[in-house]
């Protein structure tokens, strides 16, 4: 498996370009209006953080092509992939401390706060009442469905 945590590298020690799967490293920035998530964290199929920040639908897309197929690439929104686990909020998020769980929150957690799956079959928006990434062109799975992606892939 080649997701796992810290493959990514840290906001301040990112791995050397040529070594950068999809092209990611930890704390990315990208500009809109290709920007998808703000500081999302990123997770494998077993619930654990493998990265954090911005993509673009363009990284969608090469994560996409490039997973293998026992790979889910999932993505959690900021709040609740961060903040959710602060215990002493700081001027920064890089001055924030977080209870431990933050890196590795479980499945049930990651599938009840998903708000992007990607597979090497489609990237999904997820979501109960269909509203979210509606205008993105992009097939919509419940989390349900979602779960069911998870033990398919595990």
């Amino acid at each position: 498996m080649r997701l796992l945590p810290g493959i990514f590298g840290t906001e301040f020690n990112p791995p050397a370009p040529d070594k950068r799967l999809f092209g990611l490293r930890a704390g990315q920035m990208r500009s809109y209006p290709d920007k998808i998530g703000h500081n999302a964290g990123w997770y494998n199929g077993r619930g654990e953080k493998i990265g954090w920040g911005d993509l673009s639908r363009e990284d969608a897309l090469c994560i996409r092509s490039q997973l293998m197929a026992d790979e889910i690439f999932i993505i959690l929104s900021e709040s609740e992939s961060f903040w959710a686990f602060a215990k002493t909020i700081g001027p920064t998020g890089g001055q924030t401390t977080t209870e431990p769980r933050e890196a590795a929150p479980g499945i049930d957690y990651v599938v009840a706060h998903a708000f992007m799956v990607i597979t090497p079959d489609g990237c999904y928006g997820v979501s109960d009442d269909g509203r979210r990434f509606s205008s993105s062109g992009w097939r919509i799975i419940s989390r349900e469905e979602l779960r069911g992606l998870l033990k398919s892939e595990i």
